[in-house]
């Protein structure tokens, strides 16, 4: 018995006697996965047979911001609250402008807390990319304004914020107001089926 071109098990069977083999040590590994079998009997006459079987994962990585909000230049206790829900955890990044600020591991449900303080006046973009240990991969994208005391264009009101988009394929695209949420999913094998 072969998986993934890998000998697994090799030992004599008996006729119409069912062998059991667990797959349980690919279970950590999404996709397809191969298996081939290849018999003998004493006559010298050989039967062969190849099949594949899929690992899954229902779990999708979300990301929730929970407090974000423009402030005036120069003020100060300015931050961002968001959480990062996964039922495989593990890697995320935070970004302002394309800048990785932090990057680490999370656990299902963490919540992170920065400071946005220190800005010039302008309106900025977040990022926030997450990664469970499933291949899933989700990213939301938000904006923040520091604006001026004085009124013309420093005031919040003159700015035309802009959503961009960013759409993945296998994708869902959600839309809040001053925020793009994409969940994507990636895997390293392409997919059997759509168990998910």
């Amino acid at each position: 018995l072969w998986i993934d071109g890998v000998l697994i098990q090799r030992d004599n069977y008996i006729n119409d006697i069912h062998i059991i083999v667990s797959l349980n040590n690919f279970t950590s590994s999404i996709g397809n996965h191969s298996i081939f079998i290849w018999a003998i009997g004493l006559d010298g006459k050989i039967g062969t047979n190849s099949s594949t079987f899929s690992i899954y994962s229902s779990s999708i990585t979300i990301i929730n911001i929970t407090f974000l909000d423009d402030y005036e230049f120069n003020s100060t206790g300015n931050y961002i609250n968001f959480t990062i829900f996964s039922d495989y955890p593990d890697y995320f990044t935070f970004s302002i402008n394309n800048a990785i600020l932090y990057s680490n591991n999370y656990v299902n449900g963490q919540l992170f807390c920065f400071s946005i303080d220190g800005y010039e006046i302008g309106i900025y973009n977040i990022t926030i990319w997450a990664r469970g240990l499933d291949g899933k991969e989700t990213e939301m994208m938000a904006i923040f304004l520091v604006y001026g005391k004085e009124k013309g264009v420093d005031d919040p009101s003159s700015y035309n914020s802009t959503l961009f988009l960013s759409i993945m394929p296998l994708g869902i695209l959600i839309l809040i107001p001053g925020t793009v949420i994409v969940y994507t999913y990636k895997f390293e094998h392409q997919k059997k089926n759509s168990k998910w």
